[in-house]
């Protein structure tokens, strides 16, 4: 690993257990968040580190079905309205008061009214947002009393937790399309840049976002993306590539492809062109050994530096540059 290489984390999350380490390890990061657990973790660290952590606000389509936007619904209603499978009544029964999706947005982002500013002073973007066609909802975890901790909290997600057991049960794709335009909505509103998911649904994800998201200035980048090649050419076609970032993860991008026999010059990398590049671990920062991070980050920066015939050097700054233009220099 080249000294003092600089490395960009442009996707990456909090467990909510344990405090982001506060050394200066020369990392950038932008710190997801998916619901209202994780939220408090990721501010935290923003307030204390400053321009070396960029924070995200959003709803993760694995958590969308503890989201409500009709407030007229009860608990139950909400849950019967959003949630399928056959485990789905006991699992309703023991999550949470569905959170008011506005009253979330207004008491987290504020309203920016009478402030002469339309932009909330801590969060860099919107994200983690998007559409899952695959995920089930965790089982919830009994508490005491008549209240119940869900699995489904960042405190125990699959990411910090892979011994998570799922039900039987998703959230529907209306309800997760809801929450995501909604979304979508506020980073026009904000001005902010979104950090995108998406499962099994690329072509509704890019649907939406042309209609949302084409006339307005924001940027996107889609988080560790697993579409075809066609469907990576449509992005390219469709939204300026100032504005338009793919996160590349070693885990689901560079590692999966070489196991496969792919070489990194014959992979996605080849096809993203080098101003929408980023890198990312899409891991949870403060579970994650911090040797594991930067190891990571490294061998995807050495794959982008294979595909495009570069140093890793250049390959650093490159994505250095990407991720200023993409989280906007007014964010820092």
């Amino acid at each position: 690993m080249p000294p003092d290489l600089p490395l960009i984390d442009a996707h990456c999350h909090v467990s909510g257990n344990t405090r982001v380490q506060d050394d200066d390890d020369g990392i950038q990061r932008c710190l997801m968040s998916t619901n209202q657990t994780d939220l408090k973790a990721i501010r935290s660290a923003k307030e204390r580190l400053g321009g070396r952590v960029f924070a995200g606000f959003g709803v993760h389509p694995w958590y969308s079905h503890l989201f409500v936007e009709l407030n007229k619904l009860n608990k139950l209603e909400h849950y019967s309205s959003v949630l399928r499978g056959p485990d789905s009544e006991a699992i309703a029964a023991q999550l949470p008061e569905p959170v008011p999706l506005q009253q979330y947005i207004d008491e987290c982002l504020g309203q920016c009214q009478g402030t002469g500013q339309d932009t909330p002073q801590w969060a860099s973007c919107i994200g983690e947002i998007g559409l899952d066609k695959v995920f089930r909802i965790p089982e919830p975890e009994p508490g005491p009393g008549s209240e119940s901790s869900p699995k489904a909290s960042p405190k125990a997600s699959p990411k910090a937790n892979p011994k998570t057991t799922l039900s039987r049960s998703r959230t529907t794709m209306d309800h997760q399309i809801a929450i995501f335009t909604s979304m979508l909505d506020l980073a026009c509103a904000k001005r902010l840049p979104v950090s995108i998911h998406s499962v099994k649904c690329h072509g509704k994800v890019l649907e939406i976002c042309t209609k949302k998201l084409l006339d307005s200035s924001v940027n996107v980048c889609i988080h560790s993306f697993t579409g075809t090649l066609d469907t990576l050419h449509l992005w390219l076609a469709t939204f300026p590539h100032e504005r338009l970032f793919f996160s590349v993860s070693w885990i689901i991008n560079v590692n999966r492809a070489q196991a496969q026999g792919q070489a990194a010059s014959t992979n996605l990398l080849k096809h993203i062109p080098l101003q929408c590049i980023l890198t990312e671990t899409d891991c949870c920062v403060d579970v994650e050994p911090l040797d594991s991070q930067r190891r990571m980050l490294t061998r995807v920066l050495e794959a982008i530096a294979e595909a495009h015939s570069m140093s890793i050097e250049d390959a650093a700054a490159t994505v250095q540059r990407n991720f200023a233009r993409y989280i906007g220099e007014t964010h820092s």
